[in-house]
């Protein structure tokens, strides 16, 4: 558990946050992250899940288990404005055909699940990480 109080303590030096405002930014009580960082107590499930909530482009990988992320990493970069580079636009995967819609309109009733909506993205990295977002909450 030190290792994992040791990353703790590496985001909140990247972020540039104090302990109090680092349990702020993550609305948990001060007491509790003083607790944490000290050692008295372990950081929690829920405590890993604010962080990681918070701050998306750490890996949970890299924080419970110190794997796949190296220290160069650790700071997330600026995005550079371009959603994809050239580099990414060959897929090793085929394109599906697109279907035209029916154009017969029937309003969809409201709050029902379509089976085809997406409820959570897996990205994987080539450095052998991932990172999993969910679409619905």
């Amino acid at each position: 558990m030190e290792a994992i109080v040791s990353r703790i303590k590496t985001i909140m030096e990247a972020e540039g946050y104090s302990a109090a405002e680092f349990a702020d930014t993550l609305g948990i009580g001060r007491p509790l992250l003083s607790h944490v960082l000290s050692g008295r107590n372990n950081p929690s499930l829920q405590l890993i899940m604010k962080i990681l909530e918070r701050f998306p482009s750490y890996s949970a990988g890299w924080l419970i288990q110190g794997s796949q992320q190296t220290e160069q990493s650790v700071k997330p970069k600026p995005p550079s404005g371009e959603l994809f580079s050239e580099e990414d636009t060959e897929s090793p995967y085929e394109q599906a055909p697109v279907v035209p819609k029916s154009t017969k309109s029937e309003p969809e009733p409201k709050n029902v699940v379509n089976k085809t909506d997406p409820i959570r993205a897996i990205l994987f990295f080539s450095d052998g990480t991932f990172e999993t977002y969910n679409l619905r909450h």
